[in-house]
């Protein structure tokens, strides 16, 4: 089932947690640049809804696929090159939309990633 806000939504739906991270670049001792994730948002509210995934067989390697749309409050910010945590998986965005053009909620396409 998948969920959409809409006229009689409810706050309570997003009852989930997630954090928000965005990459950034950090230098360590010997001056190399060091990818680091810093949380951007934490405990931020969410509703989650899983919309597809499986297993597939990539290589000699089995693979997950996990498909999630999260909806949170309308925030600037927001854009695929940041991820979401979120019960210990990992989520990468796929897609910033916002629900029914508006600047109410926003609708979080995501993709799990490996860690």
């Amino acid at each position: 089932m998948t969920w959409r806000p809409g006229k009689n939504f409810r706050v309570g739906a997003m009852r989930h947690r997630i954090h928000v991270q965005s990459l950034v670049a950090t230098r360590d001792s010997t001056g190399q640049a060091v990818p680091t994730w810093n949380d951007r948002l934490k405990n931020e509210p969410a509703a989650y809804s899983f919309t597809g995934g499986g297993t597939a067989y990539r290589g000699s390697q089995l693979a997950e696929n996990i498909v999630a749309v999260f909806v949170v409050r309308f925030r600037d910010g927001y854009d695929s090159t940041q991820r979401i945590v979120f019960g210990g998986q990992i989520f990468g965005i796929t897609l910033v939309k916002p629900v029914d053009g508006g600047r109410r909620y926003l609708e979080l396409m995501c993709k799990a990633v490996a860690a």
